[in-house]
C-alpha cells in the first residue's frame, strides 16, 4: 500500500539551509523504491515540507533512517530541525510521529504498521 511520509524542515534562515535541503533530497532518491513520488513546499516562513508518496512505506523510512543516519552532517543538521510523520492505515486520521526535533517529544513505533 502506497503511503505519504512527511518531512517537515523547520528552522530554515540559515544560509547553508538550501544546502542540505539539496543534500537530504539525494539522500532521499538513493534511498527510493520503484514507486516514489516527492513534491516539496517551501514556505514563505522557515520551513518546507517534503512529502514523499511510497509504496512499502515503512519499509522505504527504515531504509531512508539508516541512510541518513550514516551521512553524519546530514543527521546532525535534520535532527535540530525535522519533523516526520507517516500515514496510518486510515489515512492521516492515525498517523505515526517518526521523528521530532525536541527530544521530550515521543515518537511512535513501526512495529505492526
Amino acid at each position: 500500500m502506497s503511503r505519504h511520509i512527511n518531512i517537515q524542515l523547520q528552522k530554515l534562515r540559515s544560509p547553508d539551509a538550501p544546502y542540505y535541503v539539496e543534500t537530504l533530497l539525494h539522500v532521499i532518491h538513493a534511498s527510493r523504491s520503484k514507486s516514489l513520488e516527492i513534491s516539496i513546499d517551501w514556505s514563505e516562513a522557515s520551513y518546507c515540507n517534503i512529502v514523499i508518496r511510497v509504496g512499502k512505506s515503512t519499509v522505504f523510512w527504515r531504509r531512508l533512517f539508516h541512510a541518513i543516519l550514516n551521512e553524519a552532517a546530514i543527521h546532525a543538521w535534520v535532527k535540530n530541525r525535522w519533523i516526520v510523520v507517516i500515514e496510518g492505515p486510515a489515512g492521516w486520521n492515525d498517523y505515526l510521529l517518526l521523528a521530532h526535533f525536541d527530544p521530550t517529544v515521543e515518537t511512535d513505533d513501526l512495529v505492526g504498521t
